[in-house]
């Protein structure tokens, strides 16, 4: 049996890993990472390294499926979406477009034109309501950058930073890479290089995660109180003047309210609420802002506890 090879990319997750496919007779049967890549050197993670196994798994739908008294028959694709359209054209002339969600999750959202397939579908329908992983799980990231704004010039990047800050996210087995975060590609190799060329670490989680394992500084804050703990480090930064203060005064507005802001979370009141200690937040305070160039990523974790007291 011939066997040949194409390169391709992982279509797990966001990070597109590049891959070796081996193809015999149409069919897939094996899947490595591509060491000849400049990007990726041969990695893949534990769920790409097993896209052959999934792609030819016996119990894979291959067909539409219909359930007819509670049990899933086979059913045409156009007869399915017929179906289904008749279905969505009674819900909308009885209750309204709005009574439609559209939700794309990681392999529409993250990875294909599905993502806007699924957008303009939902315009179309006149629905305002459209999801994804990011409004589920993280959408603060997204209405805050929208209220407060952000830098126009762009992020600090990880490759060359001096000093990172990850918030309730552990990107070694997550792959969750952010703008200005780790690179979701071999991400362990790449925080272990950073670490042994300079790069000094500060996390914040609960946890003592896999990436807390290799930080310079822990802080294991009590659930729902990241904003507290980050408070109580800005107010370090902004009362001891460790910013540069040009750049603050040529690009930056409303600094005058975001000191009266954080001005009641003292060291010691913000490290008594988060459940940290004072002197490691001071620390950890003054390392980021001594940077010089720093990058702070989250990930789900501040968006997953309960309201704060």
């Amino acid at each position: 049996m011939a066997i040949e090879t194409k390169r391709t990319f992982c279509r797990f997750c966001h990070a597109n890993c590049a891959m070796l496919a081996d193809v015999a007779d149409g069919r897939v049967v094996a899947v490595r990472g591509d060491q000849q890549d400049p990007v990726f050197g041969g990695y893949t993670c534990i769920k790409g390294r097993q896209l052959a196994d999934a792609h030819n798994a016996p119990e894979r739908l291959r067909q539409s499926q219909k359930r007819i008294d509670g049990v899933f028959a086979p059913i045409a694709s156009e007869q399915a979406l017929d179906e289904i359209a008749l279905r969505l054209r009674e819900i909308i002339d009885r209750h309204g477009p709005d009574a439609v969600a559209i939700y794309a999750g990681s392999y529409a959202f993250q990875n294909s034109a599905a993502v806007i397939g699924c957008m303009s579908f939902a315009q179309g329908l006149g629905s305002k309501h459209y999801y994804t992983s990011v409004t589920l799980d993280q959408p603060a990231k997204v209405y805050t950058g929208l209220r407060y704004g952000s830098w126009a010039g762009g992020l600090q990047s990880f490759g060359t930073a001096d000093v990172a800050l990850f918030i309730g996210n552990n990107p070694i087995v997550s792959h969750y890479g952010p703008p200005g975060g780790l690179p979701p590609f071999s991400p362990s190799r790449r925080l272990r290089d950073a670490i042994d060329g300079g790069l000094r670490l500060i996390v914040i989680d609960p946890r003592t995660s896999d990436v807390a394992k290799l930080a310079d500084i822990h802080l294991a804050v009590r659930p729902g109180e990241d904003p507290a703990l980050l408070a109580g480090m800005l107010h370090v930064i902004l009362n001891e003047k460790l910013y540069d203060r040009n750049f603050v005064g040529a690009h930056v507005d409303g600094l005058d309210a975001l000191l009266a802001a954080t001005a009641p979370f003292t060291p010691a009141v913000a490290a008594d609420r988060a459940g940290v200690d004072a002197d490691q937040l001071v620390a950890a305070a003054r390392l980021f802002a001594a940077g010089p160039r720093g990058v702070a990523s989250t990930g789900t974790g501040p968006e997953m506890a309960a309201t704060a007291r």
